[in-house]
């Protein structure tokens, strides 16, 4: 099971993401949520996601300082920014550190699963790149 953590300043949309999706089919579940970047980071460290499903502008800290931070700490977290903002800048910075996807509210279904399925693409495509490196460095 894929772990992921959802974060947005706004609890309704929280509540509305954990049921418009049937996360078991998915073969993830939703361990933790946050109503903003402070509580986010403090989570990324106790519940260890796979993958955050995040608003990309909330108090105190922002999505994007959450995902500079996991970078920062080398974390094979993947990142899905939701916003209600149409905003290039904040598109291409996202993608420029490693978001997955960068999605507009509101979201579908089918835009959010397309976009969790490629966060589990990339997931594996690392681990199998991390032990073709150990392989390699054992021979």
């Amino acid at each position: 099971m894929y772990r992921i953590i959802i974060a947005d300043d706004e609890p309704l949309i929280i509540r509305g993401l954990k049921k418009m999706m049937e996360w078991g089919k998915m073969d993830t579940e939703v361990v933790g949520e946050a109503e903003d970047g402070e509580q986010l980071l403090n989570l990324l460290d106790t519940l260890e996601p796979d993958i955050i499903i995040s608003d990309i502008s909330m108090p105190e800290k922002t999505g994007l300082d959450v995902l500079k931070e996991i970078n920062k700490r080398k974390l094979k977290t993947k990142v899905i920014f939701l916003s209600g903002f149409q905003e290039f800048s904040y598109a291409k910075e996202a993608v420029t550190y490693g978001a997955v996807d960068y999605l507009l509210k509101p979201v579908s279904v089918e835009e959010l699963e397309n976009a969790i399925n490629r966060a589990k693409d990339q997931i594996v495509q690392d681990s199998q790149r991390q032990s073709g490196r150990l392989n390699r460095q054992n021979v």
